[in-house]
């Protein structure tokens, strides 16, 4: 709708450049008037759509410092994502590794172990 209007603001301002463009000295009145008149209304919505178009702007430049602001949040949670996954791969390979290493130790020494602790805490 606001490219329809400014279309249509185009249009009168071309008719009204070509109407001051033709005055000369044997139709000035008549086309002076006519210029005039064209201004009279294509002036105050020219200033109405200008004064839109400078709240639409305002209003485009917010929307685009807060998607900057948003942009540079969802790389930092990127990178902190990023980081936390490579500590899960190598908390998952280190768990694994010792699960190995347990499952290792045959059950004569495990028992050995749990009789030493015991005794350990008695003392």
């Amino acid at each position: 709708m606001a490219v329809q209007e400014a279309q249509r603001l185009d249009k009168q301002a071309e008719k009204i450049k070509t109407a001051l463009e033709d005055i000369n000295a044997f139709n000035a009145g008549k086309k002076r008037d006519e210029a005039i008149e064209a201004l009279a209304d294509w002036l105050p919505q020219a200033e109405r759509f200008t004064a839109q178009a400078k709240s639409t702007q305002k209003y485009i430049d917010q929307l685009s410092d807060t998607n900057s602001v948003l942009s540079q949040k969802l790389q930092e949670k990127e990178e902190k994502f990023s980081e936390l996954s490579m500590e899960g791969v190598y908390m998952r390979h280190t768990l694994k590794s010792q699960q190995q290493l347990i499952n290792s130790v045959p059950p004569e020494v495990l028992e050995e172990m749990k009789q030493r602790k015991s005794r350990g805490r008695s003392r």
